[in-house]
């Protein structure tokens, strides 16, 4: 770092270590921490330099392909033994600067006591650092985003002083698309749908990378593992599989048990050899890789399932409402009304950078903070479908709709919309790393945004 960075009392670690507390929303601590340091210019320093993705984003980057090759049992799901399906062990939590959560600020199930999190509240957990963090917000003012369709030959467009560049498709599927999802780094895009094949598609040059019949029946959701090798698609045909795309399109396993259409599915975020389905019957599932029987859940889902970054959560969203799960206990340990006129919640989404949670039903998306604040956009001929964060901007939800993308910058309570495709926007899916933003419809395309 040059001296014009800092001052002689502000070090590089100095910088990276208030960058951190602030990105982690400890600001008590982060001004205890400025006089204790006896530092001056954090913030002019801060703005000054790159820091990516925070204090653990270098520490992360080098260890955890170390650790994944030292412990190819957890990149392979070599699991053989039938033991008790564990995720992911106790985590200490961070005393963090927010409110704790009052007991009226969330519907409490009969007979279930809340979580027992000294000094947290019921999202804020520090999440690994190959979770990645979102992009620095700029200061330059822009409150939502500029969203660039890699393949190029895009219209650009401003509205309430927001830049978007509405780009061409990168056509995926003669039929409809019903999901997508980016691998760790950023590299791959996959997408699926009612063609029953998987398209997965390399981001360096925009070319479709393989494609292959996948199930029987149309794909309803995918989620690539965090070692970026391995693929999990749920589908219609009542199983889930799991491929290997490092040795083309071999299936690692398929997962027989739903009864009826799998309707989502999730890889836990910490722990590579888990992952969780579930089905529109209201089953949940607990799948460990190189095992066939998994452990189903004492709590109700049927819609989309997501982990919390930290991997101790699990949101459900079962007809207009999402509950929220202890994945450790197995219990509901709060839930949330979606839609007071009892539409289906369509999707969910977690905020890894605010630890918000989102949720859009077919008029209505709603965001819960850690406090207990509800804020919502609503209104007739919404036709919302899908949701997701802005990776770059994390007061800012972007909502798929008919033909049209919303970005609702809920911290100031301001929307703009485009429309890219040509009909419903089935799915959205983030990559922090790179700010990327996919977005698949059922016009057959997939669209990458940046």
């Amino acid at each position: 770092m040059g001296t014009e960075a800092s001052t002689p009392d502000t070090t590089q670690l100095d910088l990276y270590i208030y960058d951190y507390l602030v990105r982690r929303n400890l600001i008590t601590t982060a001004k205890i921490f400025v006089k204790e340091t006896g530092a001056k210019t954090f913030a002019t320093d801060i703005q000054k330099i790159d820091f990516a993705g925070g204090l653990l984003s270098d520490w992360w980057s080098i260890f955890w392909p170390n650790f994944i090759m030292a412990c190819p049992e957890l990149s392979q799901g070599h699991a053989i033994q039938q033991t008790p399906l564990e995720v992911g062990e106790h985590s200490s939590h961070p005393v963090t600067d927010s409110p704790q959560v009052q007991s009226h600020q969330f519907h409490q199930p009969s007979g279930i006591g809340r979580m027992d999190l000294p000094n947290s509240t019921v999202y804020n957990r520090t999440a690994p650092r190959h979770m990645q963090q979102p992009y620095q917000q700029p200061a330059d003012g822009k409150c939502a985003a500029d969203m660039l369709d890699l393949s190029g030959g895009f219209t650009m467009k401003k509205k309430m002083g927001i830049v978007i560049d509405e780009g061409f498709n990168l056509k995926a599927s003669a039929k409809k698309l019903f999901c997508c999802d980016f691998s760790l780094n950023g590299e791959l895009l996959a997408s699926a749908g009612d063609e029953n094949k998987v398209f997965i598609w390399n981001l360096k040059n925009n070319l479709e990378q393989r494609s292959w019949e996948a199930h029987s029946r149309f794909i309803t959701d995918i989620s690539f593992c965090l070692n970026g090798t391995m693929l999990a698609t749920a589908s219609s045909d009542k199983t889930v599989r799991l491929w290997d795309i490092s040795q083309g399109d071999y299936c690692i396993q398929t997962m027989v048990g739903h009864s009826t259409q799998v309707k989502s599915v999730d890889f836990h975020p910490r722990n590579p050899s888990v992952l969780c389905s579930c089905d529109d019957g209201g089953r949940i599932f607990f799948w460990r890789i190189g095992q066939f029987n998994p452990h189903m859940s004492q709590v109700a889902g049927k819609g989309k399932v997501r982990f919390h970054p930290n991997g101790d959560l699990l949101a459900s969203a079962i007809d207009s409402t999402v509950s929220i799960i202890d994945v450790e206990k197995d219990e509901k340990c709060s839930y949330f009304q979606g839609n007071t006129e009892n539409k289906p919640v369509r999707s969910i989404s977690w905020n890894n950078h605010f630890q918000f949670l989102a949720c859009v039903s077919e008029d209505c998306a709603k965001i819960w903070s850690p406090s207990g604040e509800v804020r919502e956009l609503s209104g007739k001929q919404r036709y919302f479908r899908s949701c997701s964060f802005h990776p770059k901007y994390p007061d800012t939800l972007v909502i798929g709709g008919y033909k049209t993308i919303t970005l609702w910058n809920f911290a100031e309570n301001k929307e703009v919309s485009v429309q890219p495709h040509d009909c419903y926007v089935s799915d959205l899916a983030e990559c922090l790393p790179l700010g990327l933003l996919a977005s698949a419809s059922h016009d057959g395309c997939v669209k990458v945004w940046n």
